[in-house]
């Protein structure tokens, strides 16, 4: 389970629960994390019955596209995500689940050369870790 990559799921039964400082309290729904120790407490869920281990995450990389202008490893921005009008098989990397207009996030990693979509952006493949 450690080194594990998870998206959690917030249901609207979590915000009142009382293991939500435990559970749910400090990640975002939609954002990958990475698991890096897991506890040996474990408590039944109130809303899906399953059983849960505590785990100690962090976020994990998640692949965007950026504008070319920013991609530098390293670097530090807010994300800005990228919208467009047509129908393109890299939306998803456009707007990655998870981030947010404004979020801090690093370049981690600059996966391949830039390269003018579609609607002629000048965007690059990378990996932005959430800044939180």
């Amino acid at each position: 389970m450690k080194g594990a990559i998870f998206i959690p799921q917030v249901l609207k039964e979590c915000r009142r629960c009382s293991l939500n400082k435990i559970c749910v309290k400090n990640v975002r729904e939609g954002v990958p994390y990475e698991i890096k120790d897991v506890r040996k407490k474990s408590h039944e869920c109130p809303a899906t019955g399953s059983i849960m281990r505590i785990v100690e995450v962090v976020p994990a990389p998640i692949k965007a596209l950026v504008f070319s202008k920013h991609a530098i490893k390293g670097a530090v921005i807010n994300y800005t995500p990228i919208y467009c009008t047509t129908r393109c098989p890299y939306k998803k990397l456009c707007a990655p689940p998870g981030l947010r207009p404004g979020d801090k996030v690093r370049i981690v990693e600059i996966l391949g050369r830039s390269y003018r979509c579609i609607e002629n952006k000048e965007l690059t493949p990378v990996l932005l870790l959430l800044l939180l």
